[in-house]
């Protein structure tokens, strides 16, 4: 099965890392694609609507347009937090795109209150975030907020760094993000099967979030017992066999 993945707020496709070819080497998954939001990575000169839907029809636009020859083929989608709120919009919207969806410690406007969604301190950082102009301090304090076992990583640190140093996004795009997410609400149900992981220890957003969206969708739920926010940093493997097993079930 091929699979699309769909990063986060202020994310682009290289802040995967290495985890798409380590998808991709596990049995059963086929292609694994990398779809970056409007006003982010390959797509920062264009601009991110403040609606979801919006951007759910530029994302599934530009993939048909990329994948037309193997639209046929059986696809899932990943989505890790803004990146899950948007393939459960995807599948919501066009329920015969896809066959499986993988949802990374996503949340809604129906599955906690904002102090739930974002953690009130969280909320503090990501303005300090938004303010610092050094990418290396910027990129610290991100990997700090969304990580656990990789907070002090300098590696990690600088390879986001360099992206960072790289990338042109505007402040619009980080503020349309916002809004599209505030707004964005799980739907009662879905027309496919779901799988939901999530972090007990997650310092961003409280992982309530995640078992309300699993409870609502009937999705098989795993839960991370150190990990941070950020699942595939943290613990690339965990997450891996979780996936693994579930496809081949």
């Amino acid at each position: 099965m091929n699979i699309v993945l769909l990063r986060g707020l202020m994310r682009e496709a290289r802040h995967w890392g290495d985890f798409p070819k380590q998808l991709e080497a596990c049995q059963g998954v086929g292609r694994v694609v990398c779809l970056d939001f409007p006003g982010i990575g390959t797509e920062e000169k264009r601009f991110f609507p403040p609606f979801l839907k919006e951007v759910v029809r530029d994302l599934r636009s530009r993939f048909q347009h990329r994948e037309h020859e193997n639209l046929k083929q059986n696809w899932a989608i990943l989505g890790f937090s803004l990146g899950g709120m948007a393939a459960l919009e995807w599948v919501k919207m066009y329920p015969n795109d896809f066959k499986k969806i993988i949802l990374l410690n996503t949340s809604a406007a129906n599955s906690g209150k904002l102090w739930q969604r974002i953690k009130p301190e969280s909320m503090l950082r990501v303005l300090k975030i938004f303010l610092e102009k050094d990418p290396v301090q910027r990129e610290a304090q991100v990997i700090d907020m969304i990580s656990n076992l990789r907070r002090r990583d300098s590696k990690l640190i600088q390879d986001w760094a360099h992206i960072a140093k790289m990338s042109h996004f505007s402040k619009a795009t980080a503020i349309n993000q916002l809004i599209a997410a505030s707004q964005f609400k799980v739907p009662e149900s879905l027309a496919i099967t779901s799988l939901v992981l999530t972090s007990r220890a997650d310092r961003m957003v409280n992982y309530s979030n995640s078992l309300y969206v699993a409870k609502r969708l009937g999705s098989e739920l795993h839960i991370h017992p150190t990990a941070g926010h950020d699942l595939t940093v943290d613990d690339p493997e965990w997450c891996l066999s979780k996936i693994r097993d579930w496809i081949e079930s």
